[in-house]
């Protein structure tokens, strides 16, 4: 075979053997293809231990902060449905100040029931971040019925909220506006109020479920010292 520059490969005269005048240029050219196959590996090696990295995605720290990002506003959005809602008792009934309490934990319950949808899909699309060390199987286990457990809460309850709004007769109004959106079941307090009922109950509950939360977090930066934290920052 003709090598580079009109030179047999073969015998003393072959690419990159002893009599070969372009030696550096071939081991140079050897160097570069081994640097791009070690390039290529690694780069193979990410996208099978990064799950938020899938075919045909961008840059992980995007999809990351775009995850971490959606993770705080929802918090601070149940949060605020919570104070809405806990702290109405602060005006009298029939008041503006009231009104706007109820209107806006009505508003905050249905951008957090939009803003789920978003964060299921993205946790399908894209898997979780993998913490690092990784966990072990029980706590591997553990959080995925967490999450689940979750992602039912903060679907659940604004259907609840809505519906025991409009079993109640009460109108919920477009911001800022006297746009009411329309009822889709009609009144009834009876249903009103067993509807009330479990929306009570089950935001009462999810205190405990908020608090395992925070807890968990804490073990893990603090007792486990991973990564779960400081990736959230």
């Amino acid at each position: 075979a003709i090598g580079h520059g009109g030179m047999r490969r073969g015998n003393g005269n072959r690419c990159g053997g002893a009599r070969c005048s372009n030696r550096g240029r071939c081991r140079g050219r050897r160097g570069s293809s081994s640097g791009r196959r070690a390039t290529r590996q690694r780069r193979i090696h990410i996208r099978l231990h990064n799950p938020l990295i899938g075919a045909g995605t961008g840059d992980f720290a995007d999809i990351h902060a775009s995850l971490r990002r959606l993770h705080w506003l929802m918090a601070i959005l149940i949060a605020l449905s919570y104070i809405a809602i806990e702290q109405r008792d602060l005006f009298e009934r029939g008041t503006p100040g009231r009104f706007a309490m109820v209107q806006t934990h009505f508003w905050l319950g249905i951008g957090i029931f939009i803003l789920v949808w978003v964060r299921v899909q993205q946790r399908l699309k894209y898997g979780a971040p993998r913490i690092t060390p990784a966990l072990p199987s029980w706590q591997k286990g553990l959080s995925y019925l967490f999450h689940i457990a979750l992602y039912a809460f903060l679907i659940v309850m604004p259907i609840l909220g809505f519906l025991t709004a409009n079993f109640d007769g009460k109108v919920i109004y477009i911001p800022f506006t006297e746009i009411a959106i329309p009822a889709i079941v009609g009144e009834n307090k009876g249903l009103a109020e067993q509807f009330e009922g479990w929306h009570h109950d089950i935001g009462e509950a999810f205190y405990w479920v908020f608090g395992f939360h925070i807890v968990a977090a804490l073990y893990h930066h603090f007792i486990r010292k991973d990564d779960t934290l400081i990736r959230m920052r």
